[in-house]
Formats: structure tokens, sequence, C-alpha cells
């Protein structure tokens, strides 16, 4: 916890304004930034706020399946590939411009692309893909003469019989397939490192292009520490670090007008004025209520989009003990344990986290929304 909140601080307190057209929101950001934890003193779940460990650990077992039918996560009740399914399928179908990004139009036709997906055979084997995203580049490689490649188990072979190597790399950022994917990957490689002068370590570092802090690199640091697990116990390797790298780094701070607020250099200066200052948990929600006061009110449909009360809120916390992960299967087979729901394979021990971030404005609960 103290590496992911020095680094979200860090973000608030350097970073600088920045419009996305493909989400059309605002973020604060940073760039090129590390963080690390190590797995042998617990399982890096967030604990200054609850975080549903299932709904990561589910989606990575997805991914190393080498799966792409949005269908399956809905089965799941896993909702996170959802916005950008319903986006893919407006772009193959040429729609974007019917259904305007956070329009009505988008709103209403997202959740009827949702129920279709939900209820109908036939429009779900058609149009539920999230076409060649990460399990697929990962398990189905296509080379430059139609031979595809299987990384992840290359990734392990190599765990065996090379330990040493410097490219056991798992890379899922194809240049030639990013228009078949609904999105482009955003933890886009890993790499692994073993060092036998301390008890046979493995460590595994991850390069992530733009990442999400609030919503987002809570959800992969959890899922590159459960990889980190189960390979090394594949492999007969002991847990070491998982090494999280950041080219775009960012709290997403809403829609305009919401996001004009920060966009305006002078507010800005006097926002991150105050959060330097800022050391006790009354600090940090005496300047939630000024920004909220401050700052437009978000559009409806957006509330939530804006990710800055909700930082304030976790820095107001008290950090609590790590959690651990024990594996439920006696005889693990990696393999096996891919097909597996995350709840029969492995359980999370002592976590006991603060509450979901949520505030409220005029009697109205707020909670974070994924900005797609």
């Amino acid at each position: 916890m103290e590496a992911y909140l020095d680094l979200s601080k860090k973000i608030l307190s350097e970073g600088e304004y920045e419009w996305n057209k493909r989400t059309q929101t605002g973020t604060i950001s940073l760039f090129g930034e590390v963080a690390g934890y190590d797995l042998r003193k617990g399982f890096p779940l967030t604990t200054t706020k609850k975080l549903a460990w299932k709904l990561p650990t589910e989606e990575m077992l997805f991914f190393l399946r080498g799966e792409n039918d949005l269908g399956i996560l809905l089965d799941k009740n896993i909702k996170i590939w959802n916005a950008n399914g319903y986006d893919f399928y407006l772009r193959r179908n040429n729609l974007t411009k019917e259904f305007p990004k956070h329009s009505p139009e988008w709103r209403e036709g997202f959740q009827k692309y949702i129920q279709s997906v939900r209820n109908n055979p036939i429009f779900r084997k058609k149009e539920g893909t999230l076409g060649r995203i990460y399990g697929v580049q990962e398990r189905d490689w296509k080379g430059p003469k139609g031979e595809t490649v299987d990384q992840l188990k290359n990734f392990l072979e190599k765990l065996k019989g090379d330990s040493s190597s410097r490219s056991n790399i798992v890379n899922h950022f194809n240049p030639a397939e990013m228009n078949k994917m609904t999105l482009g990957p955003c933890h886009l490689l890993y790499q692994s490192r073993v060092v036998e002068d301390d008890n046979n370590r493995l460590d595994i570092a991850m390069y992530q292009r733009s990442a999400d802090n609030l919503l987002g690199v809570p959800f992969n640091i959890v899922q590159y520490a459960f990889l980190l697990e189960m390979a090394s116990k594949e492999v007969g390797l002991n847990v070491g670090n998982f090494k999280h790298l950041f080219g775009n780094l960012h709290y997403y701070i809403g829609t305009a007008p919401r996001s004009n607020f920060l966009r305006d250099k002078k507010n800005l200066k006097e926002f991150q004025g105050k959060f330097n200052e800022s050391t006790t948990p009354n600090d940090y929600l005496d300047l939630k209520d000024w920004y909220l006061k401050g700052a437009p009110r978000e559009l409806v449909g957006t509330e939530g989009t804006d990710q800055i009360p909700f930082a304030l809120i976790q820095f107001s916390r008290n950090i609590k003990e790590k959690p651990t992960l024990e594996f439920k299967v006696k005889d693990f087979n990696f393999w096996e344990a891919i097909k597996m729901d995350a709840e029969d394979l492995i359980e999370i021990k002592n976590y006991n986290p603060e509450p979901e971030l949520i505030y409220n404005l005029e009697d109205k609960e707020i909670k974070p929304l994924m900005a797609a």
C-alpha cells in the first residue's frame, strides 16, 4: 500500500492536465514511473478501499485461457469490458456518429447491446467478441506467414529450461492487429527474472502504457501478483517482486464541464498547493469539500467519472495489514488451474480493508465510474 499510495500522491502533487480524445475525459497524469511490491511480505491487495479480488483474478484467468467472448465475463457478472465491447461493436458497424460518446443515444444503445449479448446466443456469437485482445495475443500470436505462437506456454517452458534468459517476454501489443482489438492493450508486456542467489526468487516486471490509477492499477497489481504466484508454483520457484512500470499514469477528472476546473492552470496550481500542504486525514477531506464546492457539477450519467474526490477519501484512510494468497488445490497444475473459477482455485486470507469508496452529494451516493 505504501508504494501505491506514494505514487498516487505524486500524481496529484506533480501531475499535468491532459485531455483524452477517446474517453472524452480530462486527466491529471505523470509519465514514466515505477512501483514495486514484494510478494514475500504479503499479497498486494489495496486495504484503503475494498477491492473485489475475484474480478481481477477472473479477468486474468480469462486472458490466460486466450478467450475474447464478452458473454463469458457477463456470465460471471464481470462488467469491466462492457463499455469497450459496445464501442467495438459501434466501430465495426460504422455506428459511432449515430451514437456519440456519452450521449443519451449512446447510453440507451449500450443497455440494449449488453442485454442482447446476455440473452441472444446468435447476437452474442456475432457481436459479443472483444477481438484479438490480450489473451488471444498471448496464446495465439500470428506470425508473418500465418504461424501461431503460444507465448504463455513458451514463457513457462523458458522458466523451467533457461531461467537466466533476459528475453523471456510475453507481448500483448501487436501493431498489425490493433484495429482488430476492442481496446489496445494497456498492460502490454511482461518479463521474468530468476535470482538463484536469493533462494530461486521469481520476479516479474510489467510495462503498462496507460494506467487508470484509481480503478485499473489496483486491479492490475492483483493480476500480475496472481500470475507470479501461479507461475512460481508451476515451475518450482519462490515468489519475489512484482515491478510495475508505467507510461501514462493518471487520475480521470471527468467530462466537460467538470474537467474544465483543473484544466484552468490557476485552479490546478491552487489545488496542488493545498494538496501538498495536506498531512492529516481531515486535511484530505477538507480538500475534497473545497474541490466539490468549486468544481462544476458532473453531468447526469457521468457522476463518478471524476476520481479526485475518491482519491482524497482514500488518502484519509489508514493502511491495514497485508492479506495472503493460498491455493486450494493440492496438486497444482497451471493449465488445469486456469480453467477453474478463481474462488475455487485460491483463498485470500486476512483481508480486512476499509469500505468501498463512496461520497455523498445532496443525499445522493456517488461511486467511481469506469471511463470507457
